[in-house]
This record gives structure tokens, sequence and C-alpha cells, in this order.
């Protein structure tokens, strides 16, 4: 019985099929307004465009993907800001921050403090370039460079020099004692700090960034990044935990505006492409697709820091000896002595000069009266020159989602002394001749941080940023980042096999192609760096900047980004004049 009822069923439905077939026309004919376009092969159905429609275009494929970028550990929405505008314009710039979160993975390590290290969150005391001596404070690690070092290799850094002529190192020191010479002072990054590519070794925390706790640092101290392979212990009294979380946030967003951009590159599959060629606007949301992409997953295995946080260290109990005041430490730095096999060091302390007409210091070797029994007292004289001009070294601008950088190069404070002996007497001819010229003097240098313990185990992307990475990881950072930022040509060459469209014009053409050479080539330099040296003043790392200042910097930082930025404005302008000729497009069926 069920059997026949089914069978009776699809009898009537055929019969009804076949009488619509019949009754209904093949062929319908719908008459629609001026301006609007259906395209029956492609089920394409156009509508002239309206400015709300360019608006949301730009809202949804570019602005919006802003708000992926990863932030860095204590940045101030300042700074967040400048990088969103970059990653607009360069959205290279913005996949670049991401593949530095990725190359971190903070998130597969399970303690908190060694979490945050990876993360590039914890900080700790340095000596700044214009940090002085005080009377009777006992200083280690110091080093000395000859005058006949400096005259040969005249610019080179101290210790490089040092590390250059190691087999005179001993009788180095022993001049230093011996005989009447001048010599400068100044503060360097020591070699035992992690050694990075472009002879950058410490990088100051900038000015606006957020630091857990309550500090004051005195005069001569600043704040810097703590080196990813120093050894960082826990301290057991902590009486709180670090405040960490994953920017889900970031990544929801990310999640959709890739699902957007995606769809509206497959939108562009239909007459887009035949009209404009490789010139079509769809494809112009490639770059953004992907930096949404790599910054969701930097997002996703690396926490985000509201602040950083500080770390005790020895250079942190010499700034408490002179009136620091430091509360929220996280950890702490094991000091270790400095390699005997790198370059000879020796300790003294500094007292002022009573006999000296000018606010100068005596320095005294440790081992002074052991050494040299039976002489009067050897010193160093290290006395401010107030008739001498000084030039002083430009200064580091240095903000951005990568940090505030110390070039040893650069930023030098000196102090201009002499080392005399009782029983030995400099001619005034030789005086003169080495005030004219500083680099005859022999030099004193203090480490800008002492010595700490490391870990052993090292890879070729130990550091927590690019420009510290081994070579090796180096290239392959830079390799990454320019593969990274060509994967847009592969895209456009796959779908339009880089043909111009008969409705493309010449200029339209040149300035998408343009906007996305340029936005390749400064990604793949990841020159964000670049760019926030040149958008910072710079005198202080903990000195807040005012008003004046302030307003100079985000001028020169708007006019660099409008000069290099030029590209992609025209980009911007061109895809408008496309959207309003091409109109707004719907896929049918």
């Amino acid at each position: 019985m069920a059997g026949w009822m089914l069978h009776a069923l699809s009898w009537l439905l055929g019969l009804f099929q076949l009488i619509s077939a019949a009754v209904l026309p093949r062929d319908v004919t719908i008459t629609v307004p001026d301006g609007i376009t259906y395209s029956a092969a492609k089920h394409l159905l156009c509508v002239p465009t309206t400015w709300s429609d360019v608006a949301s275009f730009f809202l949804g494929n570019y602005l919006s993907h802003a708000a992926t970028v990863v932030s860095f550990p204590g940045e101030s929405k300042y700074v967040l800001i400048m990088n969103m505008a970059l990653a607009i314009v360069f959205p290279a710039m913005g996949a670049a921050r991401g593949l530095v979160a990725i190359v971190r993975h903070a998130a597969t390590i399970s303690d908190p403090v060694q979490q945050a290290l990876r993360s590039r969150a914890l900080c700790m005391v340095v000596r700044s370039q214009d940090w002085k001596p005080q009377r009777d404070e006992m200083m280690h690690s110091l080093a000395y460079v000859p005058k006949e070092l400096r005259e040969d290799e005249d610019g080179c850094n101290g210790y490089t020099l040092l590390a250059k002529h190691a087999q005179s190192v001993t009788e180095h020191e022993k001049k230093l004692k011996q005989h009447q010479i001048q010599v400068d002072m100044k503060v360097e990054t020591p070699p035992w700090v992690a050694s990075a590519v472009d002879d950058v070794h410490l990088e100051v925390v900038p000015r606006h960034f957020q630091i857990f706790g309550t500090y004051h640092l005195p005069p001569g101290y600043e704040l810097a990044y703590v080196p990813p392979t120093a050894l960082v212990r826990t301290l057991s009294d902590i009486k709180y935990s670090l405040f960490s979380s994953y920017s889900m946030g970031s990544a929801v967003i990310a999640i959709i505006q890739i699902i957007y951009a995606s769809v509206t590159l497959y939108r562009s599959r239909g007459n887009q492409v035949t009209q404009y060629g490789y010139a079509s606007f769809a494809f112009t949301v490639v770059p953004y697709l992907i930096m949404s992409f790599i910054n969701m997953l930097g997002n996703l295995v690396t926490p985000a820091y509201a602040s950083m946080y500080m770390v005790h260290s020895e250079m942190m109990d010499e700034a408490l000896n002179r009136g620091g005041q430091f509360q929220g430490m996280v950890g702490r730095l094991e000091s270790a002595p400095p390699s005997s096999s790198e370059f000879a060091v020796f300790s003294g302390s500094f007292e002022q000069d009573s006999k000296s007409d000018d606010d100068g210091w005596i320095f005294k070797p440790e081992d002074a009266e052991d050494q040299l029994a039976g002489d009067s007292e050897t010193s160093v004289i290290v006395e401010p020159k107030e008739a001498t001009p000084k030039k002083e070294a430009p200064e580091q601008n240095d903000e951005s989602p990568e940090g505030t950088t110390t070039n040893r190069k650069s930023r030098t404070a000196t102090w201009f002394g002499s080392i005399f002996h009782s029983n030995q007497k400099q001619s005034s001819s030789e005086t003169d001749d080495n005030e004219k010229n500083p680099a005859t003097r022999g030099l004193i240098i203090c480490p800008s941080c002492y010595k700490f313990k490391e870990t052993a185990k090292r890879s070729i992307l130990t550091a927590n940023h690019p420009d510290q990475y081994p070579l090796p990881g180096y290239i392959l950072y830079r390799l990454t980042l320019l593969v990274i930022s060509a994967l847009p040509l592969a895209v456009i060459g796959g779908m339009s096999h880089f043909k111009a469209g008969p409705s493309s014009t010449v200029a339209q053409r040149a300035w998408t192609m343009s906007w996305l050479a340029v936005g390749s080539v400064v990604g793949g330099l990841n020159a964000s760096h670049t760019l926030a040296k040149k958008m910072q003043f710079v005198k202080d790392a903990r000195v807040h900047g005012h008003f004046w200042s302030k307003l100079a910097e985000t001028i020169g930082f708007i006019l660099i980004l409008l000069a290099l930025g030029a590209p992609a404005i025209g980009g911007f302008v061109v895809v408008a004049q496309m959207l309003r000729d091409y109109g707004s497009c719907q896929l049918l069926g």
C-alpha cells in the first residue's frame, strides 16, 4: 500500500513539471532602472556606487585591518596609533610586528617571568651616557684603552679596540698606572651583552612606555630591555603576579577581516579582473589580508602586557645608593665576573680633586698601593674643560612597537683629564697637542651594566628584537619578511596573469603597482624602526617630552608618512575612482 502511494506521488510531481514547462515562458525579460547592469553569463548585478559604498569599502578593507596590529609590552596608545597609521599605509610593516610575535612564541613557556622575558616585557637599570662617578664609590669592570690604539684606529669603539689588541691588554693596564698621560672617560655597552648585527647592544626603554610599580631614577641612569639570554631568577617573596592577556579581541577582528577581504577578492573574479586586469581594486586588499593573518597568529602565540616589569640587578643597587627608589620588581639578575679572555679589567674609586681649580675628579685604582709601593700617589684627574667646546653626538630618536636603542658610536659623554705621577712630568707642548686632538688621549671605559649570568642555550633566533639576532637568524628573519611582502605579487599574477584590462588607465596601473612595490620594499626592509628614529627626539629615556617637542615629533612623523606614503595615497585615490566607475556589484545564484 505504501509503495503504491509513493509511485502515485512521483507521477503527480512529474506531471506538474511538464505542465509548468509548457505554460511558463523559457526567456524572461526584466526591465531595470537606468544605471543598473546585469551580466547573465556571470550572474553579476551592478548598481551605481555611492560615496557610502566607497567609504564602506575603505573601512572594511583598509582601515579596520589596523586594529589587528600587534602591540608590544608597555607601549602607550600614542605609539600604538602611530603603528596603526603605518600599517594602513604600509601593511607589510604591520605584518612585521606579527612576525616578531610569532618568532617569540612566548605562550609556549609556562613560567610567568620567563614568559615575560621572551615577550620583551622585562627591564633593568643601566648607566646612561651622562653618568658621572661619585666620591669613594668603588666600581669594577673598568677597562683602559691607551692613546696609541686610539691614534691607529680613530673612531672605533673602545671595547672593539681592546678585542682587536687582546695580546697587549696587560701592557695597556700597566701604562694606566705608570705614565703621565691624559685620559677620556665614557660609558659604553659592554661586550658581555648579547651581540647584535648592527653594533647596537642595549636598547633603552622609550620614555612613554608604562612601567609596573613605582620608581625614581637618579641622574645618570635609565631603563633598558633585559637581553633575552639573561638568566632571570624569580623573586621568592613576590606578592603580585605578572598580568598578561592574549589579544583575543584582535584575533577575532583579524578573523573577521580575513573573511571580509577574502570575499572581496573572490568577487573580483567576475568582470572586475576582465576590465581592469592586474590594476583591479580588489587586488589592493591582498597585503591587508596577509597582514591580518600574520597578526592573528602573533596575537595567539604571544601574550600582551599593558606594562613592563623591572628586575633587580647590581646596577640597580648602585642607583639605590644614589637616591633611587624602586618598587615592583618581579625577578633578579645574578652577577657574574667578566671574562678575563676578553680584555683586562680593573677596579677603583673616584673622589673630588680639592687641589684642582675646576670641578675635577681623582681616580684611584684599587690595587695602586700594592703594585706601586714606594711611589707617590698614582691617580687620574678627570676635569671638565670649560674652555674647550665639545660637539655633542646626535641624539638617537627611537620610539616604535620595536623600542629605543642606545648606539655605542654616538651619544657619548666625555670628560677630559690627565694622569700624573710625581716622579714624571709632561711637557707643555705634548699637553697642548693632547688637548687639540682628543683621540691622542687614553680612554677609561665604564660599562653601562655589569655582567650577569646567561642561559647556556642559544639559537639563531635567541634575541627578542630582529636587530639583535645572530647573523643566521637575522638573514632568516629578513628573507621571511621579504617573502611575506612579495606574496601579493604571486596572488595578483595568478589571478590576472599581469594582463592590463581595457578599462584601466595608465595612471591606475602606475599608482596601484607603485603602491604595492613601495609597500613591499619598505615593509620588507622593516623600515618602521628607521621611521621611528626619525620621528622622536630623545635626550633621556625617562624624561617626559613637553608639548612643543611632542607636537614637533607628531608633525615630523606625519611629514615622513606623507613622503613615503605618496604611492599609497595615490592608490587610494584611483581605487575610489575605479569603485565609482565600476559600480557596486553582487553575484547572483
